[in-house]
């Protein structure tokens, strides 16, 4: 089940999943699936939840209800998976991840397709390679994935030739080449940009990037932004970039930052690579009495909902998910191009934190 910091309703998951076992004919057409207590007890939710989700299947028309009798898989099921399945690699914890599959989902049943979610969150590459099979014997048409660095994109090079498209979406962290496939991409550099711009004209000249680990494979989201925003501070020669990784001791964390803030040349900004990981610094602006945003400016990674969470509210890079699902679509309507790469350009959210 998901972690307490994904927002993704429980009934959608099951959904999913159900879905997913229909589409791979782990339920054939006309069987009766499992009861709603069995979903219960296999899902740790309650009933309501599970009749939530069998009741959207069954107006999907993916399911047939009968009442005294159970669930059964609809006589077109078989039919109607084969026929457009778009195989769906992302990961679904975080609220990211979630946002992202919720719109990918919505954009492919909109152009007709009908997606098979297999979340990434905790599967090793062995999985993913099984699952991908098991979609391409369900006849899967499409397959969009997340870019992550942990994807098997030997494998995916090697069935794209079966494939009508294969799609990248959001980064691409590998150095493999997978051909024909589309690659539509959030653009680091205009969001590091952004960033850049704003503290610029904020006044700011001394600048902490917080990252997730330094000497990180350089192809990973953070080791890009990272190195896009030092290399506009090099170019631009008005900004210094101090650089600091994330700990996941937090007392070792707080410490180092804490001597990094209480410095003589400490800096005036601090540029988090996640939202959720800034919350430290609130803390430690409070503790050795810098105000923010008067003493320290904070701008954060991915817009999630912590922004509005956090004592005042963050600046954010917000990707955009809802444009990279749109492209996506386009791209299979034949909209967009059926190579290469599309960029989509985040968008700063500027809030108090920051100004």
């Amino acid at each position: 089940m998901p972690s307490q910091y994904s927002y993704v309703p429980h009934y959608i998951r099951i959904r999913e999943q159900i879905r997913e076992r229909i589409q791979l004919q782990v339920y054939k057409v006309g069987s009766r699936i499992p009861s709603e207590a069995a979903f219960a007890q296999e899902f740790d939710v309650s009933r309501i939840t599970v009749t939530n989700a069998l009741r959207e299947l069954a107006k999907e028309g993916l399911l047939v209800r009968e009442q005294g009798r159970g669930t059964f898989v609809a006589p077109g099921a078989r039919h109607q998976s084969r026929s457009r399945l778009a195989g769906l690699l992302v990961r679904t914890q975080g609220h990211l991840f979630a946002d992202l599959s919720r719109f990918l989902s919505r954009e492919l049943n909109a152009v007709g397709y009908l997606p098979a979610l297999v979340d990434l969150t905790s599967l090793e590459e062995a999985e993913e390679v099984e699952r991908l099979a098991h979609l391409c014997q369900a006849g899967m048409k499409v397959l969009i994935a997340e870019g992550m660095m942990s994807l098997p994109y030997r494998r995916i090079a090697e069935m794209s030739s079966d494939l009508e498209k294969v799609i990248f979406i959001w980064r691409y962290e590998s150095a493999e080449v997978v051909p024909g496939a589309v690659h539509v991409l959030s653009d680091l550099r205009s969001a590091a940009q952004q960033v850049y711009d704003h503290l610029l004209e904020q006044g700011h000249r001394r600048v902490l990037v917080l990252t997730h680990m330094l000497g990180e494979h350089p192809l990973r989201v953070s080791a890009q932004l990272l190195n896009h925003f030092t290399s506009l501070a090099a170019e631009g020669g008005e900004i210094e970039v101090q650089a600091a990784a994330y700990h996941e001791d937090q007392p070792v964390l707080a410490d180092g930052l804490r001597e990094i803030l209480t410095s003589p040349t400490r800096p005036t900004a601090v540029f988090s690579l996640s939202d959720f990981r800034v919350r430290i610094i609130y803390e430690l602006a409070e503790e050795v009495g810098l105000s923010i945003p008067n003493d320290l400016a904070l701008v954060g990674f991915y817009n999630t909902p912590w922004c509005q969470m956090l004592p005042v509210p963050l600046t954010s890079v917000d990707l955009r998910v809802d444009n990279l699902a749109e492209q996506t679509a386009a791209v299979l309507q034949g909209n967009r191009q059926s190579a290469g790469t599309i960029w989509v350009r985040p968008q700063l959210i500027v809030r108090s934190s920051s100004l």
